[in-house]
Parts: structure tokens; C-alpha cells; sequence
């Protein structure tokens, strides 16, 4: 909810709110912690689909990536101790093994809070994050991969293990869209070089 007010303003916030019918969130936004009870996945459904349907797609493909990459950011910024012991084991690594490493770390944490799995993978040189916590498609259909604030994420995640170099993140299978599960291939943008 704060990435999406600092994107979009409070007054589109709260215009997201109305919509979704998640105005208890107006001025009380839930806390930040591991109990899911506070917040439940299908509210985050539900303001994607409304950022979706008052943006465009384009417009909620980058509203909803820049949240997940924000995401990234203040996660990273709440664990300072644990970062600062990631970055000491990242000496000598290269890019892709530290990317390996901290979406592994979140694989295992998301995994634990969630209770659902979530892995990572490489599959033919390229680097996979697949998850089947349903956070951003929760009780959703449609003919294409949905899950953009988990795109921006895992790429906020990259890049911050891996500053030199321009990482992007694409949702190959959703299961919005009918998979077993949403995998994100996040590699290398060799174009940004």
C-alpha cells in the first residue's frame, strides 16, 4: 500500500481502496509482519486487478513494478544485519551466483511465511525463481502472466546483489494463466551493456 500511494498519490490510493472495498486500509494501513492474517493475499489480488483496470495494462505493468522493486528496497532496508552478512558471503562471487543466492534466501523465507513453496533454479544457463503462493493471481484467470509486482521484486532483489549489472525479470508461466506454478526467468538485460 505505500509503494502504490507513493506511485499513484493518495488520492489514487484511496480511489484503489474504494473500489477494492478495502477502505479499513485508508488510514490504518496493516502492519508489517509475518502474520498472515493481517493482510490476505486475495486484498493484493484485488488491488492489482483495480490498478489494472483504472491504469491500462502498460500503465499497471509499470505501477505495479515499481511497487515490487520498492518492495525489495525496504525489505533489504529492515534487515540491515542480514544484508550486510549477505554481502560479505557475496566476495568473490559472480553476478549470477549472488543473484543465485539472495532469490534463494527469499525462496526459503517466502516459502516459511507463506507456507507454500517457492524454489530457484537454473534451466538451460538461464535462472529461475517459481513460486506457488498465488499472492499476485489469487483466484484469477486470464490468457497472460499477471504477477508484475513479483517481476519488479525479484528484479530489485538482483540488483541489489548484483549493482553492475542490469537485471530484468519476466514471468514465463503463471498460474493465472493455467500453471502448475509462476515461474520468472531473471537474467541479464545484455542490452543495457
Amino acid at each position: 500500500l505505500l509503494g502504490i500511494s507513493d506511485i499513484v498519490g493518495e488520492n489514487g490510493l484511496r480511489t484503489l481502496l474504494r473500489r477494492t472495498s478495502l477502505e479499513k486500509y485508508r488510514d490504518n494501513l496493516p502492519p508489517s509482519n509475518e502474520n498472515l492474517e493481517d493482510c490476505m493475499v486475495s486484498e493484493a489480488t484485488r488491488l492489482d486487478c483495480a490498478i489494472e483496470d483504472i491504469y491500462g495494462e502498460k500503465g499497471a505493468i509499470s505501477i505495479l513494478r515499481q511497487v515490487g522493486n520498492m518492495q525489495a528496497v525496504w525489505g533489504i532496508e529492515e534487515n540491515q544485519a542480514v544484508a550486510e552478512a549477505l554481502k560479505q558471503q557475496f566476495a568473490g562471487k559472480s553476478d549470477i551466483e549472488r543473484a543465485t543466492d539472495i532469490l534463494t534466501i527469499t525462496a526459503a523465507i517466502i516459502s516459511a511465511q507463506m507456507d507454500t513453496t517457492a524454489w530457484v533454479e537454473m534451466e538451460n544457463g538461464a535462472l529461475y525463481y517459481r513460486d506457488r503462493s498465488y499472492v499476485h493471481c489469487f483466484d484469477r484467470t486470464s490468457g497472460h502472466p499477471v504477477c508484475y509486482v513479483t517481476e519488479g521484486f525479484l528484479m530489485g532483489l538482483a540488483r541489489w546483489a548484483a549493482p553492475n549489472v542490469r537485471w530484468r525479470a519476466s514471468e514465463e508461466t503463471c498460474m493465472a494463466a493455467g500453471g502448475d506454478c509462476c515461474s520468472f526467468a531473471v537474467m541479464c538485460d545484455d542490452e543495457g551493456h
